[in-house]
């Protein structure tokens, strides 16, 4: 019987477990230079948000760019939950524990998931919040469905079934470690 070397697998799934603590960290930067942002100068944060949501304001109110702003941080605390969930898939590997790895991947798809819904239903309060102050007729309520969409959707199903490789690899290693 052919021995597995899983060296370089552990070693591989430490550093993007680090990699992705990395990410989580510049996350964290990100939502606290964007809330600076917003009490700095909430005008500002608020003109930029709306343009990135594709419409331009000149002066948005304070609860325009405030509400701009959650959307964002909800984003970015989405985002967050698909990193932390990884980075517990990629220890989990590294500590060679392929049925936790599992749990976590379809933790990673669920986050995948929710992350999809929340950037369909961003696009739409952020038109909609952008083009509040518009007179009636004249507001916005956009559904915005991109490669960001789709990404997101082959993604999740990517993480779907590598939960269910790492499920089935926790089986074949349990199995393997009875017979042994």
């Amino acid at each position: 019987m052919k021995s597995i070397d899983t060296g370089a697998v552990v070693t591989a799934a430490q550093r993007f477990a680090f990699a992705l603590t990395v990410a989580l960290w510049a996350l964290a930067a990100l939502a606290s230079a964007l809330l600076v942002w917003l009490l700095a100068d909430a005008g500002s944060a608020g003109r930029n948000l709306a343009d990135a949501a594709g419409f331009s304001v000149e002066i948005p109110r304070l609860w325009q760019s405030l509400a701009l702003g959650a959307v964002v941080l909800a984003q970015i605390g989405i985002l967050a939950g698909v990193i932390r969930a990884a980075r517990a898939m990629f220890k989990a590997l590294s500590a060679s524990q392929p049925a936790s790895a599992a749990h976590n991947a379809r933790i990673v798809a669920a986050w995948l998931w929710a992350l999809f819904l929340w950037s369909v239903a961003a696009g739409a309060l952020g038109s909609l919040i952008s083009t509040w102050h518009y007179p009636a007729g004249e507001r916005a309520l956009a559904i915005q469905f991109g490669s960001a969409q789709i990404t997101t959707i082959v993604a999740a199903l990517m993480a779907s079934f590598l939960a269910r490789a790492f499920a089935l690899g926790a089986e074949l290693w349990q199995d393997h470690r009875e017979i042994i």
